[in-house]
């Protein structure tokens, strides 16, 4: 498992050098050296923006799984979910900070699935408008009926994962096949096993019936829209510090191409993959400039900004830890050194 995914990381840098060498190291570096940063300042701001409405979201699902805990805590949670899935394939590492909290794994762990899954449903609502918009009656690009076909699909899961029945009773029958054969041991305990795994899934299947009820799913689709606007703020900026201006459209577009094939990228964070996809996707309708430049942009910016969030946020719960601690042991020391009236 390590060697696999050192190689996935190696290929995916592999592939991104490759693209920044056929988009010329020496443009991308002049470029960088011209970045106009009074663009790139507000960029910041519009993603540690983008970043405090996602929080908000967590907030209201620890709120929904009646989690209580300060919101430092949840931002916490939040940035290690955002590195982890940076980190890995198919941004399956969001799942470790809910497999690994000390309360409420199984409520964080759908909240984690649900964010996954409305964040997709978002990104390829508005794709499909772009590219419907952006390619109406262009013979030249078969990307339409891919992203047609990706918003099929997440419909098709959503709908099982909130009305799928077939897995409701697994649990029960497993609980009776456990009765049927109490008196072999080990059946019994491989029978256990799988029982806690089906109360698993029951508890995630409801879960999940319970957060796309409407009074649920709306605001938290409001949220997920808003922060997409936020991020397309993010991406603007960040073109237009290195010269390039592209319309709604085509920034969306842009976008969506990025993100998808990162989803399904097998490098970590969709490095190489997603860059070149989303570099060949703009060459292809017209548009020009550095755009090596960009993705090293938009490459730290985003990583780096996460890792500070983190860090700050740890850090900032790290300190008032202390200082609770040292203020528990300042109130304590009085009692410990006062004499004895005996």
């Amino acid at each position: 498992m390590k060697k696999r995914y050192i190689f996935n990381v190696g290929l995916g840098l592999l592939v991104f050098f490759y693209l920044e060498y056929r988009l010329g190291f020496r443009r991308s570096y002049e470029a960088l050296l011209a970045v106009d940063f009074r663009f790139l300042a507000p960029a910041v701001a519009a993603f540690f923006l983008s970043q405090l409405v996602r929080l908000v979201k967590w907030r209201f699902f620890y709120k929904k799984g009646r989690i209580r805990t300060s919101f430092a805590e949840v931002a916490l949670f939040y940035f290690n979910l955002k590195l982890f899935g940076m980190l890995t394939p198919g941004r399956i590492g969001e799942f470790l900070p809910a497999l690994t909290a000390p309360s409420g794994k199984g409520s964080l762990f759908s909240f984690t699935g649900y964010d996954r899954l409305t964040e997709a449903m978002a990104t390829l609502t508005v794709a499909i408008v772009a590219f419907t918009v952006l390619l109406h009656g262009t013979a030249s690009t078969g990307l339409l009926p891919w992203v047609l076909l990706l918003i099929f699909l997440m419909a098709l899961l959503s709908y099982f994962l909130v009305r799928n029945a077939w897995m409701m009773g697994l649990a029960e029958r497993l609980g009776r096949r456990l009765e049927k054969h109490n008196r072999f041991k080990i059946v019994r305990r491989i029978l256990a096993q799988e029982e806690r795994i089906a109360i698993e899934i029951r508890f995630l299947q409801r879960t999940f019936r319970k957060l796309f009820a409407p009074h649920t799913a709306a605001p938290v689709f409001v949220i997920t829209f808003t922060a997409l606007a936020v991020d397309m703020l993010f991406w603007w900026l960040l073109f237009r510090s290195i010269g390039v201006s592209l319309s709604p459209i085509t920034l969306v577009a842009a976008m969506a191409v990025f993100n998808v094939t990162g989803f399904f990228s097998p490098t970590p964070g969709g490095i190489g993959v997603s860059d070149s996809f989303f570099v060949l996707f703009l060459k292809k309708i017209g548009v020009e400039g550095a755009f090596g430049t960009f993705v090293l942009l938009l490459r730290f910016s985003v990583i780096g900004l996460t890792v500070v969030c983190r860090f700050g946020v740890g850090g900032w719960i790290a300190f008032r830890a202390a200082r609770r601690r040292a203020a528990e042991r300042e109130a304590a020391a009085p009692d410990s050194g006062r004499p004895s009236s005996g």
